[in-house]
């Protein structure tokens, strides 16, 4: 479990895919990898005196589950694995649901929930944001179940199977590209047509769901909790709204601010998605991130590095200098 404060002990390190790969490069002894061997050493320290955790994501598996290569993604997958020792970080949509809940909280004025200690767990169930039911039998067989699939040779192997069907891999692969055209097509109006501000309230209420329209995400909460929605659109769209987003909704509020600093000419790629889908929960929460050049330069001209106290690095080489100053 992680702290609450970012202060504490184990701090939280989260890789960029193709970082893993740097590490795993070392790992496994492979060419380019000698650079890397003071990381993974220092990575594998801390982890092991108990001061640094180091989470995987079901992108990085997604990612390395579709390469070509059967060697390569067993090699990679299993790396990730034992490193994290199979604990991975909840997907964004899960931690958009506990950040809605709090921004319910804080419109009756209650403290906010908190995320950063329930942010990792071990299991296929934690990395799918998905909980797992078992039919029939006993509450012991149920829990001995349970307690198999959430294994980490269980859920490389799960992780793994993803990538066998290599047919079902292109399509997915041709169905992003159609999709990714079209929001394109959306991105270039909205950027002619839109102020900054406007532009992202454009995204934001597609995203939580009009709270004054049956059935959304937002609604359901605000009727349990007897908060009126007209009060819910106000306190999120008027005077503030941004400090109110920022604390209230930082993984949602870092996607939207990411969109918003990522170059016009820039078209959107299939690694743009997926580096915006673990970026948004790993963002606001981890002590560091290791990732590629581009994202790593719109997180700093947007400063959210320094709003949610997160060192981004570009380089997994530069870790053993981090992870030492802070005493892993």
């Amino acid at each position: 479990m992680l702290p609450e404060e970012k202060s504490a002990h184990p701090k939280l390190l989260c890789l960029d895919t193709n970082k893993w790969i740097d590490l795993a490069k070392a790992h496994y002894g492979k060419p380019g990898g000698e650079r890397f061997r003071p990381a993974l050493e220092a990575v594998q320290n801390g982890i092991a005196n108990g001061r640094l955790v180091v989470a995987g994501s079901i992108v990085n598996t997604i990612e390395a589950a579709i390469n070509g290569d059967l060697g390569r993604r067993t090699r990679l997958v299993g790396f990730i694995s034992q490193i994290a020792s199979n604990r991975w970080i909840v997907p964004a949509h899960t931690v958009l649901e506990w950040e809605l809940v709090n921004a319910v909280r804080s419109f009756l004025t209650q403290p906010p929930l908190p995320i950063r200690p329930r942010l990792i767990g071990p299991g296929v169930g934690v990395a799918l944001g998905a909980s797992i039911q078992v039919s029939g039998g006993t509450p012991e067989e149920h829990d001995a179940i349970i307690r198999f699939l959430d294994t980490s040779e269980v859920v490389a192997d799960a992780m793994l199977a993803l990538g066998d069907d290599r047919e079902r891999v292109a399509a997915s692969r041709r169905s992003d590209e159609t999709a990714l055209t079209r929001l394109e097509e959306i991105r270039g109006r909205a950027r002619r047509d839109l102020s900054s501000d406007q532009r992202y309230m454009a995204n934001f209420w597609p995203m939580v769901g009009d709270p004054r329209m049956c059935g959304t995400p937002l609604e359901d909460l605000l009727r349990v909790a007897g908060v009126p929605p007209d009060y819910a659109v106000q306190w999120l769209s008027t005077d503030g709204w941004r400090a109110r987003h920022q604390c209230a909704l930082p993984s949602l509020y870092s996607t939207l601010v990411l969109e918003e600093f990522c170059p016009a000419n820039r078209r959107i790629d299939q690694n743009d998605v997926r580096d915006q889908f673990w970026l948004s929960s790993a963002l606001p929460y981890a002590n560091a991130i290791v990732m590629e050049r581009f994202w790593a330069g719109v997180i700093q001209r947007s400063k959210l590095d320094k709003h949610y106290g997160t060192t981004v690095l570009t380089d997994a080489a530069d870790l053993p200098s981090l992870l030492a100053g802070w005493g892993c």
